[in-house]
């Protein structure tokens, strides 16, 4: 097989294993929250892990399951984990499906208006 047959090859099968974000509505909210504030650590990029992670650790007990869906869906619904940093530190617009109030609390914890430390994911339990 010659090598533009393989690249064409290669594209196809990329192009049809796309990852889609499909919302389950028969999860229970704690396991919702505890798979969320799983996949807010492990994100792949350490950027993210921080970010997210103590995001979760803080605010994933208080979202009503409205909330919870979003953040799932920003977690889920974007491939590329260096997007999803640039949109919340506000370095690419965010795409409208993205821009929820979730996104906008998100940017805001980016933010860290209260100067603390974030050296470390905080412990998974207390």
């Amino acid at each position: 097989m010659n090598r533009a047959v393989r690249v064409a090859v290669s594209s196809r099968l990329l192009s049809s294993c796309q990852m889609r974000f499909v919302s389950s509505d028969a999860e229970p909210t704690e396991v919702m929250r505890s798979r969320l504030l799983y996949q807010s650590r492990k994100r792949g990029i350490k950027e993210n892990d921080l970010l997210l992670s103590t995001f979760a650790k803080e605010r994933l007990p208080s979202m009503s399951e409205e909330q919870l869906h979003q953040y799932d869906k920003l977690l889920n619904g974007i491939s590329n984990e260096w997007d999803l940093y640039y949109y919340v530190v506000k370095m690419k617009p965010t795409p409208d499906e993205h821009n929820t109030p979730i996104m906008r609390d998100l940017r805001k914890w980016a933010t860290n208006q209260q100067k603390e430390q974030r050296l470390l994911q905080p412990e998974l339990y207390d």
